[in-house]
Formats: structure tokens, C-alpha cells, sequence
């Protein structure tokens, strides 16, 4: 039975009715070891070349470097050219590597960037020659 200092003994005029602010049967004087809480674990991989890291073709910024160097006195469209056949093999590179290594935007752009710079260094020769050709047409 329970006697009248039990915190836990029902009201009066409950009739024996079970307290429902009563611990639970077999709660003893032991508490539950405290367990932490799950950590948030290492940080993701973001920077650099390790597992699951994304790295861009070198064969890609090469030939926009190239593309972009052409447009320099120096040599005028030898860069324009070779950055024309890196473009091919470093989209495959890419492609092939099932998303390790980015770069195709790089690859567009060297493409489009050497195919302006040729197609202006076409209209300059062309417009020497007009102008060469054209005193020697009337005489």
C-alpha cells in the first residue's frame, strides 16, 4: 500500500487509479549513462585534388591560354591554331572522366576565342591583298 507522505500515491478519491505522474515500473535510482551526441564528422572535401574533388583539364586551360595569347604580336595565330587541337582531346579527357574533371566552358571558349582571332587574321589578309591587287587591276 502506500502511505500519506508518498509523493506518487494517487489523489484521494481516484479509488487506487495508477498516477499518471508516476515513473515508469523499474525505474531505479540509476540514471541512463550519458551518451554525447553524434558529431558533425569531418568536413566535406571541398578544395584540392582528393577523393570526390572536382579538378579542371589542363589540356582545357591551356588551350584558352593559348586562344588568348594569340591575340599577341609576338606570334599571331600559331596560338589560335594549336589551341584548336587541344580542344578535341581535353573535351574527351573530360567526358572520359565521368565528372572527376570540369573544364568544357574553358574548352568552348578557347574554341570560339581562336576561331574569331583566325577568322579576323583571314580578313586582314585578305583586305592586304585587295589593296595590293587592286593598283595593279587598272593598269
Amino acid at each position: 500500500m502506500t502511505s500519506p507522505d508518498d509523493p506518487y500515491a494517487p489523489p484521494p478519491g481516484y479509488g487506487g487509479a495508477p498516477n499518471p505522474y508516476a515513473p515508469p515500473p523499474g525505474f531505479g535510482g540509476q540514471p541512463e549513462p550519458y551518451v554525447p551526441p553524434p558529431g558533425y564528422g569531418p568536413p566535406p572535401q571541398q578544395y584540392g585534388y582528393g577523393p570526390g574533388g572536382q579538378r579542371t583539364n589542363t589540356k582545357a586551360a591551356l588551350a584558352l591560354g593559348l586562344a588568348i595569347s594569340a591575340y599577341l604580336p609576338i606570334v599571331p595565330f600559331v596560338g589560335a591554331i594549336v589551341a584548336l587541337f587541344l580542344v578535341g582531346p581535353a573535351k574527351r579527357e573530360i567526358y572520359a572522366s565521368g565528372g572527376r574533371e570540369t573544364g568544357l566552358g574553358l574548352c568552348t571558349a578557347a574554341k570560339v576565342v581562336a576561331i574569331v582571332h583566325l577568322a579576323f587574321i583571314a580578313l586582314v589578309v585578305l583586305a592586304l591583298v585587295a589593296l595590293v591587287a587592286v593598283p595593279f587591276s587598272f593598269s
